[in-house]
């Protein structure tokens, strides 16, 4: 990283750094691991470029961070991610882009009662694709709230009883951003769950799309999904489109989905007037009530306060 894209992005990393002092950190430039990464330990996993294997009951004390950087006009990533036996961890990505587009696309296997929990700050173009075996669980969180257009896709197939998953996303656009979710969920085994909760605050021109899909196998007796997706629009110029879709071929499942767009409720608005709060502060009440379902959703308390400090004023 040279001259002054890469100063900014040098001054960037340091900021993470020291907002998450106790995260380890692997940095990629341009695709490559670069020597700023942290120390890691063979006996507590494998790292090697674009490969991340958690070895069988291992668990890492500290949450991972993954800094992609981008200074070339345009960079695909392919990264494939493996949780063995039994392992736990929690995983942090975050993209920094100097000019152009990062495409990002990540592999990962989930094998027999691993766990993970997984936050995306600031999403690019992604495309996800996840295979859970036998009791494992993901929790993953998805997080946007500056200048970008971003597209992600996430296919998950829950192979094996016992298996869970749960998506969540949050998103606030002004001007004319765009953010589009293609989220595809494949119930292959009995027992198995699902969640998608993705919440939109849309402002100024900007857009947001959200595509949902949960299909249930004929193999997939007592599955449990639901999908839930809303939006507010904040002007009569944003737009949101919505479209959560069940495909069902089992017949012992209890399977949910809707969406709602509208704007902030005047009502609730009103009351908060009449008790002396000023319009700023009360549009952001209403704002941060509207979020705080998916961060309250986050089970670790420093990186929910972080998203926190994120979305509310």
């Amino acid at each position: 990283m040279v001259g002054k894209s890469g100063d900014r992005m040098t001054v960037m990393i340091d900021s993470i750094r020291t907002k998450h002092p106790q995260h380890l950190f692997l940095i990629f430039v341009d695709g490559v691991l670069t020597s700023e990464s942290d120390a890691l330990l063979d006996a507590e996993f494998c790292v090697k470029q674009q490969l991340l294997r958690l070895p069988k009951n291992s668990r890492l004390k500290k949450p991972l961070h993954y800094i992609f950087i981008q200074t070339k006009n345009e960079v695909a990533l392919n990264h494939k991610i493996i949780l063995e036996e039994g392992s736990e961890l929690c995983l942090i990505e975050e993209c920094i882009s100097s000019s152009g587009k990062i495409s990002l696309s990540i592999d990962m296997v989930l094998h027999p009662n691993s766990k993970l929990d997984w936050y995306q700050l600031q999403p690019v173009d992604s495309t996800v694709q996840i295979k859970q075996l036998r009791d494992s669980k993901i929790e993953r969180f998805s997080f946007m709230n500056e200048p970008a257009v971003s597209k992600e896709k996430i296919q998950v197939d829950l192979m094996e009883p016992g298996a869970e998953c749960q998506l969540r996303g949050l998103y606030s656009l002004t001007n004319q951003q765009q953010i589009e979710h293609t989220l595809i969920v494949n119930h292959q085994a009995e027992h198995c769950q699902s969640g998608m909760l993705y919440k939109g605050i849309l402002g100024g021109k900007s857009r947001a799309a959200f595509r949902g899909k949960v299909h249930v196998h004929p193999a997939a007796q007592k599955t449990q999904a639901y999908q839930a997706n809303h939006h507010l629009l904040l002007t009569n110029e944003a737009e949101a489109l919505s479209k959560p879709e069940l495909e069902i071929y089992a017949d012992d499942v209890k399977c949910t989905h809707g969406a709602t767009t509208g704007q902030l409720d005047s009502d609730a608005f009103f009351y908060l007037r009449s008790r002396g709060i000023d319009q700023a502060n009360a549009k952001q009440f209403l704002l941060n009530a509207f979020a705080d379902e998916v961060i309250n959703a986050v089970n670790n308390k420093k990186m929910s306060h972080y998203m926190s400090e994120l979305f509310h004023v």
